[in-house]
């Protein structure tokens, strides 16, 4: 018979049964998310940016006339909200592919912590590089004042 250490490790043959406080951890932390979510959601469901000044300007255009790359993200998530793809398009195209990206990755969390599990996003690692490099020549390319490239401004 072995001893277990007092450092409190845990061994691979050992079965982790959660405590009954945890699992009221989980439901409160899963439904805290699930409610911040769906509070926000219908917020920006219900005001619509395109025309409340509820909504605080973002800082870079306000000071300097330019796009950054989440200008219209906004917009955007109101107009998917509404079933408008096209328009979410039309507002900021990367925000019309992280939302629904982001709402996954919360749900798969939430689902997580009740012990299912969906797939998980994998991306190799060159995207580390990639993925800040499409941001930059985004912003660069929506600020440019030259026809078909207009497409990208956030549309106010």
């Amino acid at each position: 018979m072995t001893a277990i250490p007092s450092t409190g490790e845990r061994y691979p043959d050992e079965v982790f049964v959660p405590s009954p406080r945890s699992r009221l951890n989980r439901w409160v932390c899963a439904s805290g998310m699930v409610a911040a979510c769906a509070g926000v959601a219908t917020y920006v469901f219900l005001v619509d940016p395109n025309t409340s000044s509820a909504y605080p300007q973002c800082p870079l255009k306000a000071m300097t006339g330019l796009d950054c790359p989440g200008c219209g993200g906004l917009r955007a998530t109101h107009s998917l909200l509404h079933g408008d793809i096209a328009g979410a398009f039309n507002h900021n195209v990367l925000a019309a592919i992280i939302v629904p990206v982001m709402a996954y990755l919360i749900a798969r969390w939430v689902l997580q912590q009740f012990d299912i599990t969906l797939p998980a996003i994998r991306l190799p690692r060159w995207s580390a590089i990639a993925i800040p490099v499409v941001v930059f020549a985004f912003t660069v390319l929506r600020n440019i004042p030259w026809g078909p490239l207009t497409y990208l401004n956030s549309t106010v």
